[in-house]
């Protein structure tokens, strides 16, 4: 079965669950970047994503955590589908045992359930953004957003993620989630 691997990327951690996904699947298609597939104002948006939604019926989705969910156009191409059957990973700054990451999935996955089924969600720690952290550090320590030596701390610790152990874990997720179809 063809599956198409669909990623949304700024520090390239999704790109590498992406290809970890692919190299788990007997038929992938891709990995492609889902700007690639929602087009922009230069393309016919409706149409490119219409074409690749309704050409298969599983997917393998791959996002960055932004403000507490998925990112937007992770989020837009989930919407736009309906009745499919999706594996999603995923990357977040923090920890996955902390209560942001439970809150993160519990959103994505409401998000998914909305008009598709969810057979697998694997959420990893990821590389933050080094500008958010050169950002947040310029914050006036009164204001809404600044850093602290603790945040800072953990900002450095997740640049080694997702690791090889996190990467592998991905694969393992996509192939057991494979069963399900």
């Amino acid at each position: 079965m063809k599956i198409p691997v669909i990623f949304s990327t700024v520090t390239g951690n999704a790109v590498k669950l992406a290809f970890a996904a692919a190299g788990a699947l007997d038929e992938p298609v891709g990995p492609y970047n889902v700007g690639y597939v929602l087009g922009d104002e230069r393309h016919n948006v409706k149409f490119v994503t219409d074409f690749v939604t309704d050409k298969y019926d599983a997917f393998v989705i791959v996002y960055w955590c932004d403000l507490g969910t998925a990112d937007r156009d992770t989020l837009e191409l989930i919407s736009r589908m309906r009745g499919k059957s999706l594996i999603v990973l995923g990357t977040l700054g923090v920890t996955v045992d902390s209560k942001h990451a439970a809150d993160v999935k519990a959103r994505v996955e409401a998000a998914v359930n909305k008009e598709n089924k969810l057979l697998c969600h694997y959420l990893c720690q990821g590389a933050v953004d080094i500008s958010r952290t050169v950002n947040k550090l310029k914050t006036p320590e009164n204001e809404s957003g600044t850093l602290s030596e603790e945040g800072f701390a953990r900002h450095l610790r997740s640049q080694g993620h997702p690791d090889a152990a996190e990467i592998e874990a991905a694969a393992r997720a996509v192939r057991e989630a494979l069963s399900k179809l």
